[in-house]
């Protein structure tokens, strides 16, 4: 989901806060203004009033609270695929988290996206289960999608669109911001797909790749400070805190996913 956390667009997330995040403007490119709600459960600026079906359906469909559409920055249409079972436990942890007043303020798009969006919500009408965790590339596939990997990895048209074909082989450029809210460095995704010289599951091992994500635990609670322009968008400490046998089912999809050979310089404006 996008960062609810309020912190610069790019940096890493506060611990313990889900109150309401960094405000996506048009500079970044977006057709208007959003910015993520309060997900506290704090009765009067947060979803403290909102029942788990209201939650569920605005998770997994795209309709908030009030029956409008919202804008598929949250990525519900990728989070359709979440399992009955899953939902109800992230539910569980919002309900969790301690109450926070802070009022955000209310998206604001522009015509005609503020139009076309309300065609893209869907409802779950079945029964939605994991695949069996016994079967590695499935459940690898579904924790793929939950994490939206192909979305950030996949490089993107002038009209927004994933380029087809090129899935999972980086190139997808994202604007940083600073803290006054200027455009600041550019963040290029990772080739992540089997190519062997320039995709990152092309010459990692699978213990490579699970001792890389476990390096950043260590620093859930101490993250370090860095020059914006080496400023990685991936969610290290958060995919640090999955289970060995997650990271390796992530492994095993990756393992099955064509190569293609994309040099990506990720950051194209560090000194």
């Amino acid at each position: 989901m996008p960062d609810h956390d309020k912190t610069t667009f790019g940096m890493p997330v506060k611990d313990g806060v889900a109150a309401g995040g960094f405000v996506f403007t048009r500079a970044l490119g977006l057709p208007g203004e959003v910015q993520p709600p309060n997900l506290t459960p704090d009765l009067e600026t947060g979803v403290g009033g909102w029942t788990d079906g209201e939650l569920m359906r605005a998770i997994r469909e795209g309709v908030g609270k009030d029956g409008h559409a919202l804008f598929p920055m949250m990525p519900y249409t990728s989070l359709r695929a979440m399992s009955d079972e899953d939902l109800r436990s992230l539910i569980v942890y919002l309900r969790a988290l301690p109450p926070v007043k802070h009022q955000t303020q209310k998206t604001d798009l522009d015509f005609p996206v503020s139009v076309f969006i309300r065609a893209v919500p869907a409802p779950v009408t079945e029964p939605v289960n994991a695949p069996d965790p016994a079967d590695s590339v499935a459940y690898g596939g579904y924790l793929v999608g939950l994490a939206q990997c192909k979305g950030c990895h996949t490089a993107m048209d002038g009209r927004g669109q994933s380029l087809a074909g090129r899935e999972f082989a980086g190139g997808r450029e994202f604007p940083l911001s600073w803290d006054d809210g200027k455009i600041g460095p550019r963040v290029v995704t990772a080739n992540i797909t089997t190519d062997p010289e320039t995709g990152y599951f092309g010459h990692s091992s699978k213990e490579d790749w699970i001792a890389r994500v476990r390096a950043y635990a260590k620093l859930e609670n101490a993250r370090p400070t860095t020059a914006l322009a080496n400023n990685t968008l991936m969610p290290w400490v958060e995919f640090s805190g999955l289970t060995d046998q997650d990271l390796g089912a992530i492994y095993d999809y990756m393992r099955t996913v064509p190569p293609i050979h994309n040099v990506v310089a990720s950051f194209p404006d560090a000194g």
